[in-house]
Protein backbone atom coordinates (compact mmCIF):
# COMPACT_ATOMS: atom_id res chain seq x y z
CA UNK A 1 0.00 0.00 0.00
CA UNK A 2 0.94 3.37 -0.93
CA UNK A 3 0.85 6.09 1.49
CA UNK A 4 2.73 9.17 0.46
CA UNK A 5 0.39 12.31 -0.28
CA UNK A 6 1.68 12.89 -3.67
CA UNK A 7 2.17 9.74 -5.80
CA UNK A 8 4.93 10.83 -8.88
CA UNK A 9 3.84 9.52 -12.65
CA UNK A 10 7.40 8.12 -13.08
CA UNK A 11 6.54 5.13 -10.24
CA UNK A 12 3.85 4.53 -13.14
CA UNK A 13 6.12 3.74 -15.52
CA UNK A 14 8.82 2.15 -13.16
CA UNK A 15 6.44 -0.27 -11.63
CA UNK A 16 3.71 -1.00 -14.76
CA UNK A 17 5.89 -1.01 -17.75
CA UNK A 18 6.09 -4.10 -18.49
CA UNK A 19 2.15 -4.59 -18.20
CA UNK A 20 1.48 -2.15 -20.59
CA UNK A 21 3.32 -3.33 -23.23
CA UNK A 22 1.94 -6.73 -22.97
CA UNK A 23 -1.90 -5.23 -23.12
CA UNK A 24 -0.48 -3.29 -26.26
CA UNK A 25 1.12 -6.52 -27.80
CA UNK A 26 -2.00 -7.81 -27.32
CA UNK A 27 -4.49 -5.10 -28.66
CA UNK A 28 -2.65 -4.69 -31.49
CA UNK A 29 -2.66 -8.42 -32.32
CA UNK A 30 -6.35 -8.48 -32.04
CA UNK A 31 -6.85 -5.30 -33.90
CA UNK A 32 -4.35 -6.35 -36.79
CA UNK A 33 -6.76 -9.74 -36.86
CA UNK A 34 -9.62 -7.81 -37.25
CA UNK A 35 -8.92 -5.34 -39.96
CA UNK A 36 -6.08 -7.16 -42.15
CA UNK A 37 -7.17 -10.67 -41.96
CA UNK A 38 -10.97 -9.98 -41.51
CA UNK A 39 -12.00 -12.52 -38.46
CA UNK A 40 -15.52 -10.72 -37.93
CA UNK A 41 -16.07 -13.58 -34.86
CA UNK A 42 -13.68 -11.31 -32.59
CA UNK A 43 -16.46 -7.94 -32.83
CA UNK A 44 -17.64 -7.66 -29.26
CA UNK A 45 -20.94 -6.06 -29.14
CA UNK A 46 -21.16 -2.83 -26.77
CA UNK A 47 -24.19 -3.68 -24.38
CA UNK A 48 -22.50 -6.30 -22.91
CA UNK A 49 -19.19 -4.26 -21.99
CA UNK A 50 -20.89 -0.94 -20.85
CA UNK A 51 -23.35 -3.11 -18.98
CA UNK A 52 -20.07 -4.62 -17.02
CA UNK A 53 -18.19 -1.79 -16.61
CA UNK A 54 -21.00 -0.13 -14.68
CA UNK A 55 -21.25 -3.14 -12.53
CA UNK A 56 -17.77 -2.84 -11.98
CA UNK A 57 -17.86 1.21 -11.37
CA UNK A 58 -20.65 -0.07 -8.88
CA UNK A 59 -18.70 -2.27 -6.84
CA UNK A 60 -15.61 -0.24 -6.89
CA UNK A 61 -17.50 2.74 -5.56
CA UNK A 62 -19.28 0.84 -2.76
CA UNK A 63 -15.71 -0.47 -1.75
CA UNK A 64 -14.14 2.15 -1.99
CA UNK A 65 -17.03 4.14 0.13
CA UNK A 66 -16.77 1.44 3.29
CA UNK A 67 -13.29 1.68 3.50
CA UNK A 68 -13.96 5.66 3.42
CA UNK A 69 -16.26 4.26 6.63
CA UNK A 70 -14.01 2.53 8.16
CA UNK A 71 -11.53 5.04 8.27
CA UNK A 72 -14.05 8.14 9.57
CA UNK A 73 -14.73 5.27 12.22
CA UNK A 74 -11.31 4.50 13.23
CA UNK A 75 -11.00 8.44 13.41
CA UNK A 76 -13.59 8.55 15.57
CA UNK A 77 -12.76 5.86 17.72
CA UNK A 78 -8.90 7.03 18.33
CA UNK A 79 -10.24 10.82 18.98
CA UNK A 80 -12.30 9.71 21.84
CA UNK A 81 -9.02 8.32 23.55
CA UNK A 82 -7.72 11.93 24.36
CA UNK A 83 -11.26 13.73 25.37
CA UNK A 84 -11.33 10.93 27.92
CA UNK A 85 -8.20 10.90 28.97
CA UNK A 86 -9.12 14.66 29.80
CA UNK A 87 -12.26 14.46 31.08
CA UNK A 88 -10.83 12.10 33.51
CA UNK A 89 -8.46 14.28 34.71
CA UNK A 90 -11.19 17.22 34.80
CA UNK A 91 -13.41 15.04 37.09
CA UNK A 92 -10.02 14.06 39.25
CA UNK A 93 -8.91 17.72 39.75
CA UNK A 94 -12.54 18.77 40.09
CA UNK A 95 -13.03 16.00 43.00
CA UNK A 96 -9.48 16.58 44.90
CA UNK A 97 -10.15 20.83 44.59
CA UNK A 98 -13.59 20.64 45.29
CA UNK A 99 -12.98 18.74 49.02
CA UNK A 100 -11.31 21.79 50.46
CA UNK A 101 -14.19 24.22 48.37
CA UNK A 102 -17.21 22.26 49.38
CA UNK A 103 -17.71 25.05 52.83
CA UNK A 104 -16.32 28.32 52.63
CA UNK A 105 -16.98 29.47 55.97
CA UNK A 106 -14.92 26.23 57.66
CA UNK A 107 -12.08 28.73 58.70
CA UNK A 108 -9.59 26.20 58.15
CA UNK A 109 -5.68 26.98 58.74
CA UNK A 110 -5.00 27.71 54.71
CA UNK A 111 -7.42 29.71 53.94
CA UNK A 112 -7.32 33.05 53.35
CA UNK A 113 -10.15 35.47 53.45
CA UNK A 114 -11.18 38.49 51.18
CA UNK A 115 -9.90 41.00 53.29
CA UNK A 116 -6.70 39.70 53.84
CA UNK A 117 -6.22 40.12 50.30
CA UNK A 118 -7.63 43.38 49.23
CA UNK A 119 -5.62 44.71 51.94
CA UNK A 120 -2.41 43.09 51.09
CA UNK A 121 -3.16 44.79 47.99
CA UNK A 122 -3.81 47.83 48.75
CA UNK A 123 -0.38 47.43 50.68
CA UNK A 124 1.53 46.48 48.00
CA UNK A 125 -0.39 49.95 45.50
CA UNK A 126 0.60 52.46 48.19
CA UNK A 127 4.22 51.33 48.37
CA UNK A 128 4.53 52.00 44.36
CA UNK A 129 2.76 55.43 45.07
CA UNK A 130 5.43 55.52 47.65
CA UNK A 131 2.99 57.05 50.04
CA UNK A 132 4.14 56.61 54.07
CA UNK A 133 0.64 56.49 55.63
CA UNK A 134 -0.01 52.58 55.17
CA UNK A 135 -2.73 50.52 56.96
CA UNK A 136 -2.20 47.93 58.94
CA UNK A 137 -2.10 44.03 57.30
CA UNK A 138 -4.65 41.83 58.78
CA UNK A 139 -2.83 39.46 60.94
CA UNK A 140 -3.80 35.98 62.26
CA UNK A 141 -5.92 35.57 65.56
CA UNK A 142 -5.79 32.64 66.85
CA UNK A 143 -4.23 30.92 64.09
CA UNK A 144 -7.42 31.79 61.65
CA UNK A 145 -6.86 35.18 59.28
CA UNK A 146 -10.04 37.01 59.97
Amino acid sequence: MYVQRIFPPLNLVVFYWKQVLLFAVYSATIVALYEYLEWEWLMIPWIPITLIGTAVAFYLGFKNNSAYDRTWEARKIWGVVPFTVLTGYIFWLMESVGDYAENPFEALAFDIPMTSLVRTIEIDLREMLEETNLPLAIGPKDNFVV
